[in-house]
């Protein structure tokens, strides 16, 4: 076993077959015939499957061991190479699966793959119990029962899908394979081919990696609900980078805030450079910002965890109740409260916006808290070390710790 090992795979519409190779000579064969529900797999779900049985099949000489596997499915090269997140949830079964074994894959083009071609093809049907078809539909369907959303907007989504003419051409070719030269495809689905390789259609609802692909009758209703924080373009844009996706989502995001008026007008005029800030601590609530702030007759309380940035507010009865006096911590110079002057800002904009506009304000704190903050975490995840649920549709697996 000194020698390079290389599995060459391949995958029809009926069955899949693999051949073990040393020295440029065949060591085994092997081929089996797809299941119903395998059948119906995309295109690069069943080359990959036909990699996964490749391997699993002669697992004895290929556990342990580098191994150079041959395709004719040139986005292979590309699945493998990105991040587990990025790909479809079967294909991130298949890659799951994948992980013990050591392997780099190659392109080949079909015509100098001769064997491989005609193994797929020469399968007998059989009746038999596949684990690995169990275990991928198991997964794929649990990605699917564990989207944070109802019932309702789940179908409400698929309803939509299946009347979206442009994601009916899309499933097609999801399914059938995409053509080898861009040129090939059709104007409507042109903007899906640099990232072709991500996209699945599983039961009804299309995916690129877990990101649900909104259908065009349902944008303008989602774009609303990404605004419901009123967080800015750049912080909504990450916003829904994590969840749900079409194309040219950012430009709408930016033409959608740009316009809205509640926000124009109460858009943040150029300010001094802040103090500079204390060092982050090493602990959430270690060390907290506190203010009291007065908003349309009342007075808040608002504390800010320094490690996470996480924030609470709570609306004060009396701020003297107890025979506290509140003094600033530099008159005339309200900025050395640092942090927590900051989120006073922030936080009123919030409640203005949400009462001219007529919404919940938890709604957008929530959203706040959730968002993505500049190459970190959101503050929920360093604070708690998960996702908050929101209004936007997002897989339950996202929101575990």
């Amino acid at each position: 076993m000194s020698k390079p090992v290389t599995v060459s795979c391949d995958a029809s519409q009926c069955g899949l077959g693999a051949m073990l190779i040393q020295d440029n000579k065949p060591v085994a064969y092997a081929s089996r015939s797809l299941t119903d529900a395998e059948s119906r797999y995309a295109n690069i779900e069943r080359e990959l499957l036909g990699v996964l049985f490749g391997f699993e099949r002669f697992n004895d000489y290929t556990y342990g061991k580098h191994i150079n596997v041959e395709s004719d499915h040139k986005p292979l090269e590309m699945i493998v190479r990105k991040s587990l997140g990025c790909a479809p949830p079967r294909l991130q079964r298949m890659l799951l699966r994948l992980q013990k074994y050591d392997f780099s894959l190659k392109y080949i083009p079909g015509k100098d793959l001769i064997v491989p071609d005609m193994l797929p093809r020469a399968t007998i049907k059989i009746n038999t119990n596949n684990e690995v078809e169990n275990d991928i539909e198991c997964f794929v369907n649990m990605i699917i029962r564990n989207t944070s959303m109802s019932d309702r907007n789940l179908e409400q989504i698929t309803e939509e899908t299946s009347k979206d003419g442009t994601l009916q051409t899309l499933t097609r070719l999801i399914i059938d394979g995409w053509p080898d030269d861009k040129n090939e495809v059709t104007k409507e689905v042109f903007e899906y081919w640099n990232f072709r390789d991500e996209l699945s259609n599983v039961n009804g609802i299309i995916l690129k990696g877990e990101k649900i692909i909104i259908p065009a009758s349902m944008r303008e209703n989602m774009l609303n609900k990404l605004h419901e924080g009123h967080l800015g373009i750049e912080k909504t844009r990450k916003l829904a980078r994590d969840s749900i996706f079409w194309p040219g989502i950012n430009a709408q995001i930016t033409d959608f805030i740009s316009k809205y008026s509640v926000c124009l007008e109460s858009r943040r005029s150029n300010t001094k450079k802040p103090m500079a800030e204390s060092e982050t601590p090493e602990l959430p609530w270690m060390t907290v910002g506190i203010d009291i702030f007065y908003w349309n007759n009342n007075n808040y309380l608002i504390i800010v965890d320094y490690y996470s940035r996480y924030f609470e507010i709570a609306r004060l009865e009396n701020i003297q109740s107890w025979g506290f006096t509140h003094t600033v911590s530099s008159p005339h110079y309200h900025q050395s409260n640092g942090l927590a002057e900051r989120f006073v800002q922030s936080v009123k904009k919030m409640l203005s916006k949400s009462k001219q506009d007529g919404k919940d304000p938890y709604i957008a704190m929530l959203k706040y808290r959730n968002m993505l903050l500049e190459n970190l975490d959101s503050q929920a995840q360093l604070l708690m070390s998960r996702r908050l649920r929101t209004t936007i549709p997002t897989i339950k697996n996202r929101l575990k710790p």
